[in-house]
């Protein structure tokens, strides 16, 4: 018999934890559902993506640890979350950084990649264990650009260029 992508990819875990890792495993690859980005929203599900595959690989055993990577593909517009050489998940850049469409995210070299990844796994590591402290300052956040014109008008020039200022955040 052929043995599916979880029957192989359990071997990695030590047995005691191949249940926590299969729940971890499973919030990783369907997440919780996401609309279209929001004006000012966070995209808490990919970071926590980020932060929920380095659990993932703290659960493996130590032989095995250094299977799990996160990579960024060839064209560096997604993060590929990788098992071996399989992709069990992936995330694009802007989607994590909630920009448009339209904004070209720069290339990043190899000390800058490591960097973004080390701060999107502790951004997922404060939303899993403090959630509501991020939603307390997205709420400052947002109310503050909403109510200052200049602040508004650069943000929008910053992050959605090619939408107008007077555009109303959700």
């Amino acid at each position: 018999t052929r043995m599916g992508s979880w029957d192989k990819l359990q071997d990695h875990f030590r047995s005691e934890r191949k249940d926590h890792a299969l729940e971890v495993l499973y919030s990783i690859i369907h997440g919780q559902g996401r609309g279209e980005p929001g004006e000012m929203e966070v995209n808490i599900e990919d970071m926590g993506k980020i932060y929920a595959f380095k659990k993932l690989q703290h659960l493996a055993c130590p032989a095995h640890q250094d299977l799990f990577k996160i990579k960024m593909d060839a064209s560096q517009t997604q993060f590929l979350f990788m098992v071996g050489d399989t992709v069990i998940s992936q995330s694009r850049i802007q989607d994590i950084l909630n920009l448009s469409d339209n904004v070209v995210v720069e290339s990043m070299n190899s000390e800058e990649k490591q960097l973004f990844l080390q701060i999107c796994e502790i951004i997922g590591s404060n939303i899993a264990w403090h959630p509501e402290l991020l939603q307390a300052s997205v709420s400052t956040l947002r109310k503050e650009v909403t109510s200052n014109v200049q602040i508004k008008e650069a943000v929008y020039g910053l992050v959605r260029p090619a939408e107008a200022p007077d555009h109303q955040f959700v």
